[in-house]
């Protein structure tokens, strides 16, 4: 199972910088949080932070591989 914080237009966090969860290469790896409190807790910091409004429509979202 893999955890992603997600945007709508399939973006997801690398826990650095948004990239293309179906389009670049290595995404999946890199955006997985492994959990879901782990991937809580980062949006919750985020969201505290986020002045520019990055993380406005970000969700978590869980997949099975």
């Amino acid at each position: 199972m893999r955890t992603y914080i997600k945007r709508a237009n399939g973006d997801c966090w690398s826990g650095e910088e948004w990239v293309n969860l179906n389009s670049v290469m290595g995404a999946r790896d890199a955006c997985d949080f492994e959990t879901y409190e782990a991937a809580t807790g980062h949006l919750e910091a985020a969201l505290k932070n986020d002045t520019e409004g990055q993380f406005a429509d970000a969700r978590i979202v869980t997949v099975d591989d």
